[in-house]
């Protein structure tokens, strides 16, 4: 039995009234696999145990957050009983793909930057106590993870993909990363996405968001990191929100921000050939990495900015 046919399966046995004809497999995600029943119902399924402990987490969170967020999240009508997964009502629309964007005439652009902005702002001051009651858990800053990440480089990322990189390449992110994984900035964390890319944003055909979508990547950490996706659209986009935007802000956010695009790139690169074995995104994470290297040859960008 395949996958597709083991998953209708689990779903025909513990809820037969759950009526559907068709079925349709998405397993791009790196931690869940979906199942979506006539273009009308989400059935996410949890791929492993970190990920079954992550989905419990999200959907009691999202029972909270859907009734303050400006924006439609996705509202669980059944959890299987030993919580693996779980379905609810399809939020449609399309993906708010980087090409659909740039068509878009000023006044539709003005507008989702402001609805992002203000989803943000509801996200990122939700209460830290309340968040960590839930068992979310600080990620991705402070000394020993800047120190944990210096050392995955070390031991997994060069030894593995220095073959594979350009000598400008490599020059280039060993650069950075000594620079990025030296930098502990003071700052104030939030609960957040971190995971706002284009295919979690859902358009509506009136070029409004209609849904942010997969809230499993949600840590305490930060908030610049949350922004960094933006930059796929295009820098007008961050700095637009940030401008509206009414959470935690510092001087070096916007910095912050553009460090944590750069250094996401730089793993892509590792996560395509090495663990994902995606030709696609190791042909994009080649283009974006070059242009970014390109863009800074002659710069002294992260030792000006940090003094």
């Amino acid at each position: 039995m395949n996958l597709k046919a083991r998953l209708v399966s689990k779903i025909e046995k513990e809820y037969p009234e759950l009526k559907f004809k068709k079925a349709e497999l998405v397993t791009k995600g790196f931690d869940h696999d979906v199942l979506v029943l006539d273009n009308k119902f989400i059935v996410r399924f949890a791929k492993a145990k970190l990920y079954k402990l992550n989905f419990i987490r999200e959907v009691n969170f999202l029972k909270k957050f859907g009734k303050i967020s400006n924006i439609k999240v996705p509202n669980y009508t059944f959890i299987s009983k030993d919580k693996t997964y779980g379905g609810y009502n399809i939020i449609e629309g399309r993906e708010l793909e980087s090409k659909i964007y740039e068509k878009l005439s000023a006044k539709k652009k003005q507008k989702i930057i402001r609805e992002l902005a203000k989803f943000l702002s509801i996200l990122h001051n939700f209460p830290i106590n309340r968040a960590r009651a839930l068992g979310f858990k600080n990620y991705g800053f402070g000394k020993k993870e800047q120190a944990k990440r210096k050392r995955w480089f070390k031991r997994e990322y060069y030894p593995k993909m220095s073959k594979h990189l350009t000598q400008n390449q490599l020059n280039f992110i060993r650069k950075f990363m000594a620079e990025f994984t030296l930098v502990r900035p003071n700052i104030k964390p939030v609960l957040g996405h971190y995971d706002l890319s284009h295919d979690h944003i859902i358009m509506k055909p009136d070029s409004t968001i209609s849904g942010i979508i997969d809230f499993g990547d949600m840590s305490i950490s930060d908030p610049a990191f949350e922004f960094n996706g933006f930059f796929d659209y295009d820098q007008n986009m961050t700095k637009e929100i940030y401008k509206y935007y009414q959470g935690p802000k510092d001087p070096g956010f916007l910095r912050r921000t553009n460090d944590h695009y750069i250094h996401r790139w730089i793993f892509l690169l590792y996560d395509s050939k090495i663990r994902r074995k995606n030709p696609f995104l190791w042909k994009q994470s080649n283009k974006i990495i070059n242009r970014i290297i390109k863009e800074n040859e002659n710069s002294v960008l992260w030792s000006n900015s940090r003094k």
